[in-house]
């Protein structure tokens, strides 16, 4: 949802093993379901900025034991290494 110049992500997700899962945005609006999702290219990365600090990295989710895990956040937008596109 838009929120002034951040983005509100609200996420449930079910039938996932526990533990924590990394939760991104990738460069190319594609997802083949291949090996590593390749053809969805990698984290957006407009401004070229070092791993954990890429626009599209976002919160990693923590799948409880019976395999749910809900995130609620706002990300800025554009910028610096600082959001999303």
């Amino acid at each position: 949802m838009p929120d002034g110049n951040a983005v509100h992500v609200q996420v449930r997700a079910c039938g996932f093993p526990p533990g924590f899962h990394g939760f991104r945005v990738l460069g190319v609006g594609l997802v083949d379901g291949g090996p590593a999702f390749a053809m969805a290219g990698g984290h957006d990365n407009p401004a070229g900025a070092p791993h954990a600090h890429h626009a599209g990295d976002l919160p990693s989710p923590l799948v409880k034991q019976d395999g749910t895990a809900e995130l609620d956040f706002r990300k800025q937008c554009g910028g610096s290494g600082g959001g999303g596109r």
